[in-house]
This record gives structure tokens, sequence and C-alpha cells, in this order.
């Protein structure tokens, strides 16, 4: 059981069931993080164990992700709140006995284009096999109903090795590009070229033309596709890679940032302060104020939509504000656009927020 991890269905045969497959439940569908921060090590011993700790910790906790920035080097640590990376560096000094720095918390924002565009790319390689050439005529169309994420309960299930974004990219090859290839290359050929022409497109869609992060709620068709007998597989991934690239960098393109729904349990006396606070300093939209019922004391719940970015140090400000007395839970909703001077201020200084 060494690389079982949260979510695994384990099962015991039963009888006169021999031969018969095992019941199984799905897996749990597990939102993408929305915090990531750096992680330093003081020295090379403690930065080897880092990564076996939080190789464990990640089949425990599907939630928690780790990636290398590949400009920096650093290790990134992402996960779903402030409160949840702390935990995770509690455990890492604690259990595992290592001495870890947190950086700075920094939001996962995304990306998405604004108006349409059609883009062609003819890519020539000359490989060991021999002259390798493909061409690549894509349309991307911006997804204006971006599916909704859902969170707790809803979510939908299935399998999942890792985390996918709310707000899918819908990835089309056209009839006519599908059958000009079977023709060319026969259906068995032409099934493993397609397969890494989408491999090349969700490259380079990891990577958006305006601050790098992932595009989302963007319709992708691939109309027509050129390739020969001498054509090498690829060669196609990367005449799709290219074609995308350079498509989504000559489109318009906006910044998306994750939006949580956030409840937060009040006495009346502070509700007024924590309403100007919200609304005023957080970007906040209060959907609702309910007033409960407690013996002995005036309680309300206010619940509203706020960007992520706006709820770090949260807990902290929420403490302070109302002596101690104030308590909040948050889940992610969904993401949107930042609107026009935060995402002029995000381009001139990424690092701002």
């Amino acid at each position: 059981l060494k690389h079982v991890r949260t979510g695994y269905t384990l099962t015991l045969p039963e009888k006169g069931r021999k031969g018969k497959r095992a019941r199984w439940i799905p897996h749990t569908h597990f939102l993408p993080p929305v915090f990531h921060c750096s992680i330093e090590c003081d020295s090379a011993t403690d930065h080897n164990n880092l990564d076996r700790a939080l190789e464990q910790m990640m089949l425990e906790d599907p939630s928690l992700d780790v990636e290398e920035d590949k400009e920096t080097g650093q290790t990134l640590l992402k996960g779903m709140g402030e409160l949840h990376l702390e935990v995770v560096h509690h455990r890492l000094e604690t259990e595992f006995n290592i001495g870890a720095r947190l950086g700075k918390m920094r939001v996962a924002y995304r990306e998405t284009l604004t108006s349409e565009v059609s883009h062609s790319t003819t890519l020539a390689h000359s490989l060991r096999q021999g002259f390798s050439e493909a061409s690549i005529s894509v349309k991307l169309i911006p997804d204006t109903e971006g599916s909704e994420a859902k969170s707790g309960p809803d979510a939908s299930s299935g399998d999942r090795d890792e985390h996918e974004d709310p707000q899918k990219v819908s990835l089309v090859i056209s009839d006519t590009a599908e059958a000009s290839l079977v023709r060319k290359l026969g259906q068995t050929t032409a099934k493993i070229f397609l397969n890494e022409i989408k491999d090349g497109i969700r490259n380079a869609l990891s990577c958006g033309p305006l601050l790098g992060y992932p595009v989302l709620n963007l319709k992708v068709s691939v109309t027509a596709i050129d390739a020969s007998a001498t054509t090498q597989p690829v060669t196609c991934n990367a005449a799709a890679s290219k074609c995308v690239s350079e498509a989504i960098h000559s489109a318009e393109a906006a910044i998306l940032e994750p939006i949580v729904k956030v409840l937060i349990r009040v006495p009346n006396e502070y509700m007024g302060s924590v309403l100007s606070d919200l609304s005023s300093s957080r970007r906040g939209q209060v959907s609702e104020v309910v007033q409960l019922d407690q013996v002995g004391t005036s309680v309300s719940l206010i619940t509203a939509e706020v960007p992520l970015a706006a709820m770090i140090g949260y807990a902290t400000a929420l403490r302070a504000s109302t002596q101690g007395n104030g308590t909040f839970e948050m889940a992610f909703l969904e993401y949107r656009f930042v609107g026009q001077e935060l995402q002029k201020k995000l381009l001139d200084d990424p690092y701002s927020f």
C-alpha cells in the first residue's frame, strides 16, 4: 500500500465473484489549487528530505500540489488557501523535522482571449528519419459561457490523476481535417498524429500571452492539417503548439482571477465594520445577511463573493476587527475578469498581488 493515495478504492474479492471485476467508487473531483508560494530549505539535506516529505503528503492530500518554477528553479507549494499551506508548513517542521521557509502567498490567475483569431503555421524539421513537414490551421473562439466550477458535495466525480481547471478548453478537430489526414496516413497512424496535435495545443495553452498563466474559457478548432508519409508525429506536435502559441499572442487577451464564496459569522455589533471592509477594501459583493438564532448572543451570517487576492491575510484582519469573535470559511467559486484597471497594475508589476 506504499503508493496508495486518498481517493483510491480498496476491496476484497466477494464470494461467488471470482474472475469478475471488483466494485469501485469513482474518484473525488478536486478543484485546482488557488494559492501558491515558494518553499526553501537552509541545507541540501533538508531539501532532499523535503522532496520525499512533500511526495508523501501529496498522496494523503490530493488538493496539495508541488512544481518547480522553470525560470527561477524554486519549488512552488500550491494549495487551497493560506491556512492550508500553513498547516503543511507546520507538519514539515513537527512531523518531518525539516526547517523550511515559505515565501509570499501568490494567487493562481488565469488568462483568456476576448477576440476570435484564425492562424496557420507550417513547420519543417530535418530529423534522423529524414525531412519532416507539417501544416496546421486553427480557429480560436472565446467561450463566454465558461462552465462554472462546483465545490463541495455536488462537485462532479470521476477518474482524476491531476488537478484540472474548472473552466475547460473545448478542443475540436474538424471532420474535414481528420478525413484528410486519414486518407493520407491511414486510420491507425492518423490517430497517433491527432493525439500529438492535441498534446501540442494543450502545451501551448498552458502559458498565456500576458503573464504566462494557463488559458481558460476557449474553443479551439483545428480546421486543416497537412502531413505526408515522411512527416513524424513530433513535427505535428510542434507545429500545433507553435500555431496556437502564435494565435493567442496575436489576439486580444484578458486576465482572470479566482473568486471565492465567503461565509462570515460575526456578532451584530461588528457587522457594520465587516461589511464596510468587504465592499470597500476587498472588492467583495455581499449577497446575503442572515440573522442567526443563538442563545445569549446576536450573530449574523454574511454571504459574499470576494476575489481570492483580497482574502490574503483576512483571518488576522477579521480577528482584529471583531476582537476575536468573528469566524469565516471560504470555497472556490469561479474565475472572473479582473477589470481593466487591475489588469494594468498586474501587467506593470506581476508580483504586486
